[in-house]
């Protein structure tokens, strides 16, 4: 597993890199939000692990401006306002300092070992559940949270309408991001992939 660490405390970010390294995970280090944003272009990464308080821009803000892989906050911020924020921004996990580095691998290794299915034909694209991913003419795209999350709804029940009051409950969102989260899946996997059906739902034409 490829992972992208952004810690602007050299020390904190050595000492992760280290022992995530030791355990067997290939690490880069990143100690700002420009080298995150330079990094998280020219390679793929399979998990990112993101401080808030960073040089240039604050995590929070850059999680929510720039495509990113499946990420776990670790700061020292802990109130309820800055957890919800995390998540919100697109978050898979929100980790408060201090923490054990034992800790950290073992949160890993849960929220990657969630899903067992590798892979999902969908047509010509494949989605991998555990990376949050889409591949599409051999090019790899960085799903949401949420978007991953309604993604998996629609094909669970393919050629099934769903209706838009559950998808609501299930991904905890409004009409709004509803909305969002849907043209934002229709550009991946196609405009005729997910309709409309107007006042009542949504269906993934298989």
């Amino acid at each position: 597993m490829k992972v992208l660490v952004v810690e602007d405390d050299r020390e904190l970010n050595h000492t992760i890199a280290k022992y995530l390294t030791k355990e067997g995970f290939e690490v880069e280090q990143c100690f700002d939000t420009l080298c995150a944003k330079d990094k998280l272009e020219k390679s793929r990464f399979d998990l990112l692990l993101l401080d808030v308080k960073l040089p240039y821009e604050d995590g929070f803000s850059f999680l929510e401006n720039n495509p990113a892989p499946p990420t776990i906050f670790i700061t020292s911020l802990n109130s309820i306002e800055d957890i919800t924020r995390g998540f919100n921004a697109g978050a898979i996990e929100y980790i408060k300092k201090p923490f054990y580095l034992k800790e950290l691998k073992l949160r890993i290794e849960s929220l990657f070992n969630k899903n067992p299915l590798e892979e999902v034909k969908i047509g010509e694209i494949t989605y991998f559940p555990k990376k949050l991913m889409l591949k599409r003419d051999n090019t790899l795209f960085y799903l949401k949270p949420k978007e991953a999350q309604l993604l998996e709804l629609l094909i669970s029940s393919p050629n099934t309408i769903i209706p838009k009051e559950e998808l609501l409950e299930r991904l905890e969102v409004s009409e709004g991001a509803l909305r969002a989260h849907v043209k934002n899946l229709r550009k991946l996997v196609g405009k005729t992939q997910i309709e409309t059906i107007k006042g009542v739902g949504y269906r993934f034409v298989s």
